[in-house]
């Protein structure tokens, strides 16, 4: 059988940019490599939470689809070639042969066109149906879903936790029938393996599980309403009279949490307040609020870095106080030019010769959260976490962040960072995440020495995105954001042409183009069409 062969064409370049291929063209046959195979799929692995044991025959089926796998002896299972974009993956882990009673439990998946596999195991616990609440004749309708006696759920492995269905509520399950014989059952989920990671890596003090999963609560017109949930205040870890938030997990969509409604502290147990509940069966916990957060760019905000606009302080030199970097100024001497005495400025830049940039952030509670024993914050930029999380003490009042990162290595540019703002109590924890841009201005390796660069000299650098940074011999830069959908190297009238800034909060410039009469229009070609104005950044 022949395999695969290629064909090289010979060319030789003439007018510039232009490739013209020779008269003869030479053929060479040499054996091909067979390419690996296109594959989507699916992966991931299911095991006991309890026990790190793999749980083998779980059924899993993506939603709206025939598609259907189950673990092997590993936990292991694969979806090949499964519909692209966000997906439902409904776990069926009552057909495991595992010991017990197991829920079902939906995740969620965002497909891509390549070799998925979920960031983390599925973790699952048995259920406490020993000691759930059985739907019987005397307390629920099958047929109309009407509970008919007011119905409590509790569990003793998660003490403290309660779940009150109130009389003349209606449960309805899209997932499967409620039948009499039924159990309603909660069971408590180790806060280090919940079924899958929490947001932003939070940690929670009690979580629990409420099945059969899918249970919605409504009233007789089928107006979704809630059910009131208690929590247990684990370790007394929250002062008293504090507010907490109730939270479940949103349909099959783990990683969103939906607000209950907030919870107030009464001693050792977390009270719902008026009108807040649970609407539906799945994972449950109670965190306390995150940080309120807002950053700034330290000494770059809004993609800019504008060393006139410091307010140095003099100390023979200059320093900046935000970041301290360290400015001197060394003037050659001077020829005539033109009539007037030139002279070229060489400048120093302490933050140029040892890029170390500041990234600020600011920090607050919600109205009567509980006070955290201590708040962290760790950075991250470009994906690379930069150092261990900085610990401080809780506060009540606003607090105040700086941290920096050692960017001697990171080419002049633009970077994406996350900052990850924790409060931590005795046993939860719960984040917020800000993210933004911060610029490196990178010039260890002048040609003038490190740090150092000449007034007035420009410099453009271009990334593989199209976007622009130019920096100045005084130590700025400015970024400037391709915008997609632009012609590349389109030709714009410059002598018509005006860059202003569009407004201090706006990030970006306005393109003005003229049209030689001394007026001026907010637009930008694109592609041939006027767009109303460009926004870089």
């Amino acid at each position: 059988m022949r395999r695969i062969a290629k064909i090289l064409i010979i060319c030789i370049l003439t007018t510039p940019g232009i490739f013209v291929p020779i008269r003869d063209v030479l053929a060479i046959r040499y054996p091909g490599i067979a390419p690996k195979p296109y594959i989507i799929s699916l992966s991931g692995q299911v095991l006991n939470a309890n026990t790190n044991a793999p749980l083998s025959n779980v059924t899993l089926t993506i939603a709206g689809t025939n598609q259907a796998v189950t673990t092997n002896a590993a936990g292991i299972f694969t979806f090949n070639f499964p519909p692209l974009g966000p997906q439902i993956v409904f776990l069926d882990a009552r057909t495991t042969t595992a010991p017990g009673s197991w829920p079902i439990f939906p995740i969620p998946a965002n497909i891509k066109a390549d070799e998925n596999t979920f960031p983390a195991p599925i973790w699952l616990v048995p259920l406490d149906t020993a000691n759930g609440t059985p739907l019987t004749a005397s307390n629920f309708n099958p047929t109309t879903g009407q509970v008919l006696q007011t119905i409590t759920v509790i569990s003793p492995t998660a003490p403290g936790v309660s779940i009150t269905i109130p009389q003349g509520t209606f449960m309805r399950n899209p997932w499967s029938t409620l039948r009499l014989g039924d159990i309603l059952s909660i069971t408590r989920v180790p806060s280090n393996r919940p079924p899958q990671p929490l947001p932003n890596n939070s940690i929670a003090g009690m979580m629990v599980i409420a099945q059969p999963g899918g249970i919605l609560f409504s009233d007789a017109s089928n107006n979704p309403v809630k059910v009131p949930m208690q929590f247990p205040n684990v370790s007394n870890e929250f002062t008293n009279g504090s507010q907490v938030s109730l939270f479940s997990a949103l349909g099959g969509q783990f990683g969103t949490m939906v607000n209950g409604g907030p919870m107030t502290v009464q001693g050792g147990n977390i009270i719902p307040n008026m009108g807040t509940g649970i609407s539906h069966f799945s994972c449950k916990w109670t965190p306390p609020s995150p940080p309120i957060a807002s950053t700034n760019t330290g000494n770059n905000p809004q993609g800019l870095i504008d060393p006139s606009k410091i307010c140095p302080l003099p100390i023979g030199s200059k320093v900046n106080p935000l970041d301290g970097n360290l400015i001197v100024e060394h003037v050659v001497a001077a020829h005539p030019a033109l009539g007037n005495m030139q002279g070229p400025q060489l400048i120093y830049n302490s933050s140029t010769a040892y890029p170390h940039p500041v990234i600020t952030s600011q920090a607050n509670l919600t109205a009567g959260a509980p006070v955290p024993l201590a708040t962290s914050v760790s950075l991250s930029v470009g994906g690379m976490p930069q150092g261990s999380p900085v610990f401080y003490q809780g506060s009540t009042q606003m607090t105040r962040q700086a941290r920096t990162f050692d960017a001697s290595n990171l080419l002049t540019g633009q970077y994406p960072y996350t900052l990850n703002l924790t409060n931590h109590y005795s046993v939860s924890a719960f984040s917020t995440v800000v993210s933004d841009n911060v610029l490196v201005n990178n010039k260890i390796r002048s040609p003038f020495g490190a740090g150092w660069d000449l007034a007035g000299l420009q410099r453009l650098h271009l990334d593989n995105q199209g976007n622009a940074l130019i920096t100045d011999g005084l130590g700025g830069a400015s970024f400037f954001k391709f915008i997609a959908g632009a012609a590349v190297g389109q030709r714009i009238p410059i002598e018509d042409l005006i860059a202003t800034n569009s407004g201090p909060q706006s990030r970006g410039i306005a393109m003005l183009l003229g049209a030689g009469n001394g007026t001026f229009s907010s637009q930008l070609l694109s592609q041939g069409t006027m767009i109303p104005h460009c926004r870089p950044n």
